[in-house]
C-alpha cells in the first residue's frame, strides 16, 4: 500500500527551503492515523559575507494538529522536526525573538530586526504540490531575510511493511547503481551522460563550471526537481564582482582538459580549475608562472564570514586578493543524504613561503553549515586542518628528494606536477569531501581560492567528480 507523505522545510535563508543538517531536536507526537509529513527548521543563514541565525523563537502552529515548537528548546541542535498531518496550518512567530549575527572572532553578537511580513502565515501540507511561505526580516542598512517554508511531496510507498523505501517521484530521485529504477523513467541504473565534451576553455558562463564539475541536470528554486538551481562566479564572501575587476577576476577560472600530462579529469572530459593566478597549465593559452611574483591581479575583497580560519602556530591569513569562487544552488535529490566531489590544490608557496600571513587560502562554504563544520568550510587535509601551504601536501618536487625552505620534507609523486607550472612546489594529489545534506533540500556550495595580504606566488585548485550520496542503507 501507499501513504500519502509531505514534508514542510523552515529556513531562515535568502532562498526558500535551505535546511541545515546535523543534530535534530523533535518536538510534537507524530499523528497515530492518515496521512503525515514532517516539519524540519533550521536557523542559519549568510547574507553580505555574515552568517546569521535566530535565537529564542516560539512558533505556534494551529490546523489539523495544533503545534509548539522552540528554537530554543535544545541549543545544541542545528534543526526542529516535527510530524503534522496533511491540510490547511496557520503559523505564528511569537514575540520575543532575537536575531543574532556572526562577528569576525567567530561567535555571535544580536543586531536589530523588524518582523517585516504577516503574522501568522498560512499554508498547505497537500500531496504533489510545493507551496512556499515566508517570514521575512528587515535589518537596517543590510537588507531582508527570509524565514522560508516549502512543502514537498514525498510519498513514500512501504508495501504494507512500514520499511519507508520511497517510492517513485518523477524528476525528484537521482538513479544510483543499485539494480532498482530509482528515477521512474523506465531504465535501471542507466549510465549518467556527460555534459562537459563541448565547453570552451575559456568560457564565462557559471553554469558551464557546474557542467566541467559533472552537474548536468538544473532545476528551479519553485520546483520539486533535483539539479543546478543557480550558478555565479563570485568573490569570497558571496558577493558579486566589481564591473571594474571582471577581467581580471575571469582570468582566475578555466574549464581544462588537463593539468599537464599526469593529471585529468576524474569525471568526464573537463574539470574546473580556480585560481588565483592564472587557471591554466604550462601548455594552455593565458598560461602565467606562478611562482615568485605570478599574476597578481590587483583586486581586494572581504573575507567569508569567520574567515580566516586557523592555522595552528602559523599567523591567521591577511585580507583576500586575487581572488575567485564559483557558488551553486543545489535541490538534493530526495532518495540522497549529501554528495561529494574531488579536489587537487597547488601551492606555489611551497617551500620558501610557508607559515606566513601571505599564505593563499582554497575553501568549499556549505550553506546551510554542516554540523561542526567551522564557517561552513568542508575541505581539509589528510590532518583535519584547511587546505593551505601550511598542511599535508602529498606531491612535491625537488632536487635531491627534499627542499629548502622552513618546510623541508621528502618529496614523492612529482611527476604530478609536470606540465603544471608548479614544478619544484607541491600539491595534495586528488582528496575527496562529503558533505551531509537532508533529502529534497536546497544547498549553497561556495568554491573560492584567494590570496592574502598581497597577489604573488600563486595557487590552483582542481575541482572534478560530483556525485551525489545515496541515503543510509542503499547501495
Amino acid at each position: 500500500m501507499k501513504r500519502r507523505v509531505a514534508r514542510v522545510v523552515i529556513a531562515c535563508g535568502l532562498v526558500a527551503s535551505v535546511v541545515d543538517c546535523g543534530p535534530t531536536s523533535t518536538a510534537g507526537a507524530p499523528s497515530s492515523d492518515g496521512p503525515t509529513g514532517s516539519l524540519s527548521m533550521a536557523l542559519r543563514t549568510e547574507m553580505n559575507g555574515f552568517a546569521y541565525r535566530l535565537r529564542g523563537a516560539i512558533f505556534d502552529i494551529s490546523g489539523p494538529q495544533a503545534v509548539t515548537i522552540r528554537s530554543d528548546d535544545d541549543p545544541d541542535a542545528v534543526s526542529i522536526e516535527v510530524t503534522l498531518r496533511i491540510g490547511d496550518y496557520q503559523i505564528r512567530l511569537a514575540d520575543g525573538w532575537q536575531l543574532e549575527r556572526s562577528t569576525p572572532s567567530g561567535s555571535f553578537e544580536a543586531v536589530v530586526a523588524q518582523l517585516a511580513s504577516e503574522n501568522p502565515r498560512t499554508f498547505t501540507i497537500q500531496a504533489g504540490r510545493s507551496s512556499p511561505v515566508s517570514f521575512q526580516f528587515r535589518i537596517p542598512g543590510t537588507g531582508t531575510l527570509d524565514l522560508s517554508i516549502q512543502v514537498i511531496d514525498e510519498s513514500i510507498a512501504d508495501g504494507g511493511a512500514g520499511d519507508g523505501v520511497a517510492a517513485c517521484i518523477p524528476d525528484s530521485r537521482f538513479d544510483f547503481t543499485n539494480g532498482i529504477d530509482d528515477d521512474c523513467d523506465g531504465l535501471i541504473d542507466e549510465d549518467e551522460v556527460a555534459c562537459d565534451g563541448q565547453l570552451d576553455l575559456q568560457s564565462m558562463d557559471p553554469n558551464d563550471g557546474a557542467r566541467a564539475l559533472g552537474l548536468c541536470r538544473t532545476t528551479s528554486t519553485g520546483g520539486g526537481d533535483w539539479g543546478v538551481i543557480s550558478a555565479r562566479w563570485t568573490l569570497p564572501d558571496g558577493q558579486n564582482v566589481p564591473a571594474q575587476d571582471q577581467s581580471q577576476f575571469h582570468r582566475g577560472h578555466g574549464l581544462l582538459p588537463d593539468f599537464g600530462p599526469a593529471v585529468s579529469p576524474r569525471q568526464g572530459v573537463r574539470l574546473l580549475a580556480l585560481s588565483t593566478g592564472a587557471a591554466r597549465s604550462s601548455t594552455q593559452p593565458g598560461f602565467v608562472v606562478p611562482a615568485d611574483q605570478g599574476l597578481d591581479k590587483r583586486f581586494t575583497s572581504a573575507a567569508p564570514a569567520g574567515f580566516p580560519l586557523p592555522a595552528g602556530a602559523c599567523p591567521m591569513a591577511g585580507v583576500p586578493h586575487d581572488a575567485a569562487a564559483l557558488e551553486l544552488t543545489l535541490r538534493v535529490p530526495l532518495n540522497a543524504e549529501g554528495f561529494s566531489f574531488d579536489f587537487d590544490y597547488y601551492a606555489s608557496d611551497w617551500p620558501q613561503f610557508v607559515c606566513q600571513a601571505v599564505n593563499d587560502v582554497f575553501a568549499a562554504i556549505i550553506n546551510p553549515p554542516p554540523a561542526g563544520a567551522l564557517a561552513g568550510n568542508v575541505v581539509f587535509d589528510a590532518n583535519q586542518n584547511p587546505v593551505s601551504v601550511n598542511g599535508v601536501l602529498g606531491v612535491c618536487s625537488c632536487d635531491g628528494g627534499a627542499c629548502d625552505g622552513p618546510r623541508a620534507q621528502p618529496c614523492a609523486h612529482g611527476e604530478q606536477l609536470i606540465g603544471t607550472g608548479f614544478e619544484g612546489h607541491a600539491a595534495t594529489g586528488w582528496s575527496t569531501s562529503r558533505v551531509p545534506a537532508v533529502p529534497g533540500s536546497i544547498v549553497t556550495v561556495r568554491f573560492l581560492i584567494y590570496d592574502s595580504q598581497d597577489g604573488n606566488a600563486d595557487s590552483t585548485v582542481l575541482l572534478d567528480n560530483f556525485r551525489w550520496l545515496p541515503l543510509a542503507g542503499a547501495t
